[in-house]
């Protein structure tokens, strides 16, 4: 499994720059990466459809990196919900990585078109 968290900051004209996590999905694309993509980057609507859509062997879950305004590190302490979608089994497989979060916090899981 690999997680993308690479910065998607504001581009010249003020919109969000994902060339990073483009660029990377590409990468592992052409490498043939058969492993479980897990993007945490913050990303447009619509945009895991476009990757997908590019890069079909790919195996993609989103779990957006920031559901709260709070400094990163305590939000990923202490979540208050975790929010993930993909297909059923990838999004199983991704929220095993947080197991220590105590099962009270809610566990959201998106319908992935």
């Amino acid at each position: 499994m690999t997680f993308v968290c690479v910065n998607t900051d504001a581009s010249e004209d003020s919109t969000l720059d994902m060339s990073n996590v483009i660029a990377v999905c590409s990468k592992l694309s052409e490498d043939e990466y058969c492993g479980l993509v897990v993007v945490k980057s913050t990303l447009h609507p619509g945009t895991m459809d476009k990757i997908n859509s590019k890069h079909p062997s790919l195996r993609l879950a989103y779990m957006p990196e920031f559901l709260r305004e709070k400094d990163a590190v305590e939000w990923f302490a202490d979540p208050d919900r975790i929010v993930i979608s993909g297909g059923q089994e990838d999004m199983e497989i991704a929220l095993s990585c947080f197991d220590w979060v105590p099962d009270s916090i809610p566990r959201l899981r998106m319908k992935s078109p």
